[in-house]
């Protein structure tokens, strides 16, 4: 008798422990878990059709039917194309069983050529890994039903592509190594900055690696004629000649050969980011980003405070012509540029600031938290109009295309239609000299047939990069030995944090480029795992008590008995 009621407590005992591992497994399951959600950085036009990429998490339930799904990890490669009007054409996930993230995007007759970073020894098409991580860049078929080629760059450290521009039949493209191995003997310092050519078959037609001896950080190239311009943020001393303070907006152009012509650095005694690069037809380049520095040479309007957006415009030899400060009392960054019909300029851009820009006759008012900018400003600097979209949400822009019917505006819009795009109508946007629709090109969609490339990166063997060119004027400052700047990031959860630069520089952080917090997917079904974990821990403790009852109720039995 003894023995079957030890029994009957051992059986207690593991249906009490069961229900037990059964709450503690689903609670890890549910931290574990995330909702789909997406980021985007670059967006594109080609005839009546915009293209989209960027990163996904946990995406695949949430594709479009019938979309490529070549995803194998948590974070993959988002591509999307869609109509004018925002209405999706396809989508795909591509990646590998680890993180992989979209930067840059180009399209020709509509095939996809995609850049990004890939911590997968299993991306599809390009398998193996050089280092811990690789830029990658492949094609998307015009139909979005299959990859055509896929490559990789890299050496045996971290090594991720940033921007991409597509001219005649070649890709540039580039972005920042950490790998002294990139390319045989051109390391320069702590990251460094590369540029490569490719032909439209994923061919490698030469890779370059510049910079100085610390952090060198590409984020955008132009093509102008004869040269390619690649524009960023450097802490380096021997990059270019004369550092003006603790990061400096840096221009370096190159021929279509690779070779490194000029570095012009700009900024004032404190930190300057350069985040994009646009061309001119006569040659004038424009550079964006954001300044710590008042007293700007020639600047037009008034530096704010904090992180103030900034447009610089350079001459084809690299003089500065001209700077123009777009801040308020908080953070502003802008980040990307479209040239217009006229000559004039289109900037987009983030605001913290309650009014917004600060310095001229037209201030507009911030919707609350933070607002997506537009501003529309001459070739001189002079700023035309200014416009706030958004909600009282947070809410940014990284990126924008014109059209004849309006602007597409790529950033973060949670209040909106698309969490990841905002459409603004022409009519919103008066005196704003906007495109006529040109007449379609043919696009071709390319065979299943298509040769993959070889997926191992060669090393090139071409020389080292020429030494930097000659300094821009700009304000004098005696170089800071120690960064002192703080830069507002936001982590995921949407939480403010505060960095020192030297933190931000390090390559286990997003670059500013990234700062595009991912979005949660609307209307997406979530599982209740706190309903279900109920559920299980009432069901082991009915069982529990059941036994308890049966064991007391054979007890009394006998007892009576």
């Amino acid at each position: 008798m003894k023995q079957k009621h030890w029994q009957i407590l051992i059986i207690l005992f593991l249906s009490i422990l069961l229900s037990v591992n059964t709450l503690t497994g689903q609670a890890e399951v549910g931290d574990q878990q995330q909702s789909p959600r997406l980021s985007v950085f670059d967006i594109t036009i080609e005839n009546d059709y915009i293209y989209v990429v960027g990163s996904a998490i946990n995406y695949a339930g949430s594709l479009l039917s019938g979309s490529l799904d070549l995803s194998a990890g948590m974070k993959d490669i988002y591509v999307l194309k869609m109509q004018k009007d925002g209405t999706s054409v396809f989508q795909a996930l591509i990646g590998g069983s680890n993180d992989d993230e979209a930067f840059g995007v180009a399209v020709r007759q509509g095939v996809v050529y995609v850049l990004g970073e890939t911590w997968s020894d299993d991306f599809p098409g390009a398998p193996g890994n050089a280092g811990e991580s690789d830029a990658v860049v492949f094609a998307l078929a015009a139909d979005g039903s299959q990859i055509l080629w896929s490559r990789r760059l890299g050496g045996s450290d971290q090594d991720a592509g940033r921007a991409m521009k597509l001219q005649n039949d070649s890709l540039y493209l580039t972005g920042i190594t950490w790998s002294q191995n990139m390319m045989t003997g051109a390391a320069k310092g702590d990251a460094d900055g590369f540029l490569a050519r490719l032909d439209l078959t994923g061919d490698l037609k030469w890779l370059r690696v510049f910079g100085g001896r610390a952090l060198d950080a590409p984020f955008d190239l132009a093509v102008s004629g004869q040269a390619v311009w690649v524009n960023g943020q450097t802490f380096s001393n021997n990059f270019g000649t004369g550092a003006k303070g603790g990061g400096d907006i840096f221009a370096a152009r190159f021929g279509l050969d690779g070779n490194q012509q000029f570095v012009g650095l700009y900024g004032g005694r404190e930190e300057e980011i350069g985040f994009g690069i646009a061309s001119g037809d006569d040659g004038t380049l424009f550079l964006l980003g954001a300044t710590q520095s008042p007293g700007l040479p020639g600047a037009i309007g008034e530096y704010s405070g904090k992180f103030d957006a900034l447009m610089m415009s350079i001459s084809a030899d690299g003089t500065l012509l001209n700077s123009t400060y777009l801040g308020g009392s908080e953070i502003e960054y802008a980040y990307a540029v479209e040239l217009l019909a006229d000559g004039n300029l289109l900037v987009a851009g983030v605001t913290g600031s309650p009014q917004f820009p600060l310095g001229f006759e037209t201030v507009v008012n911030s919707f609350g938290g933070n607002d997506a900018f537009l501003a529309h400003l001459q070739a001189d600097g002079q700023v035309v109009s200014t416009w706030l979209k958004g909600s009282t949400a947070d809410d940014r822009a990284t990126g924008l295309v014109t059209l004849e019917e309006g602007v597409w505006v790529l950033g973060k819009f949670p209040e909106g239609v698309l969490p990841f795009a905002d459409f603004v109508l022409a009519g919103d946007l008066p005196n704003l000299a906007l495109p006529v629709n040109p007449l379609p090109t043919p696009t071709a969609t390319l065979g299943l047939t298509a040769t993959p490339l070889p997926t191992e990166t060669p090393i090139p063997t071409a020389t080292a990069t020429l030494a930097p060119g000659v300094e821009v004027p700009t304000v004098t400052a005696t170089q800071s030995q120690h960064i002192t700047g703080t830069v507002i990031y936001e982590t995921e959860e949407n939480v403010k944090i505060s960095a020192t630069p030297e933190v931000l520089a390090s390559k286990h952080v997003e670059d500013q480029k990234s700062e595009a917090t991912p979005v949660p997917v609307p209307d997406q079904p979530k599982e209740n795992n706190d309903v279900k974990t109920l559920i299980q821990v009432l069901l082991g403790l009915v069982i529990a008590i059941a036994i308890i009852v049966i064991f007391i109720w054979n007890k009394s039995k006998k007892t009576l008995t």
